[in-house]
């Protein structure tokens, strides 16, 4: 209903907000901890982006499978939100475009048919999120990749629902047609070259060095 959407709705913004509080915490102090001896300057990993797992693995190996336990709860939490985000875009393409089209054509859908043609819309936005995270990899780290692709998608939906609430004159076809206009924009914006972004400084000396002199001895 539309009570239970709301508080939905309002239950997601603290539950948002704590979660993006601690990961930014995380962030701060995995710089505090990696400041003076950064492991990508030091060639210890490839990319900021594996700096938790990197983490997990050096500071969590005295307890026997926590790193593993570890790895293994983000890519579960990972794949769940991947998994419902699909099903979730599949029933909405569905039950807002597909179903309604049939409708107009003066086919209606029925339940076998609306299940395989929503397995299908999941299988189909399940590659174009593959192939976007693909072209996320020309965008930086990951932080900036997540950063573009919300920008480009959210930016135009923001703008639909603040056509749909100010401008009674608005229809269909415009709407449809300006959000299209507005993604291809922003999705251009996102994907072409930028600035090279200035990180905070890190270094390298207070890692650790070890160095094994071997000396033998020579009798004459």
């Amino acid at each position: 209903s539309l009570g239970d959407a709301r508080k939905a709705l309002f239950l997601n913004i603290p539950l948002t907000l704590s979660l993006t509080s601690l990961v930014s915490f995380s962030g701060l102090a995995l710089y505090a901890y990696y400041k003076d001896c950064d492991p990508v300057i030091a060639g210890k990993i490839k990319s900021y982006d594996m700096i938790m797992p990197y983490f997990a693995k050096e500071r969590m190996t005295q307890i026997p499978g926590l790193t593993g336990l570890f790895v293994s709860g983000i890519f579960s939490a990972g794949l769940s939100t991947v998994s419902a985000s699909l099903n979730s875009l599949a029933a909405m393409a569905l039950s807002d475009y597909l179903q309604p089209l049939c409708r107009r054509c003066g086919n209606e859908l029925d339940d076998t048919k609306s299940a395989v043609y929503g397995k299908f819309l999941a299988f189909l936005i399940g590659l174009t999120s593959l192939g976007i995270a693909f072209l996320a990899t020309q965008l930086g780290t990951l932080v900036q990749a997540t950063a573009a692709i919300h920008g480009s998608l959210g930016g135009p939906i923001l703008g639909l629902f603040t056509l749909g609430l100010f401008f009674e004159s608005a229809n269909e076809t415009g709407a449809v047609i300006g959000t299209i206009v507005a993604v291809l924009s922003t999705v251009y914006t996102a994907f072409t070259p930028k600035p090279v972004l200035t990180f905070l400084p890190m270094s390298i000396d207070k890692c650790l060095n070890g160095t094994m002199i071997t000396t033998v001895p020579t009798v004459v």
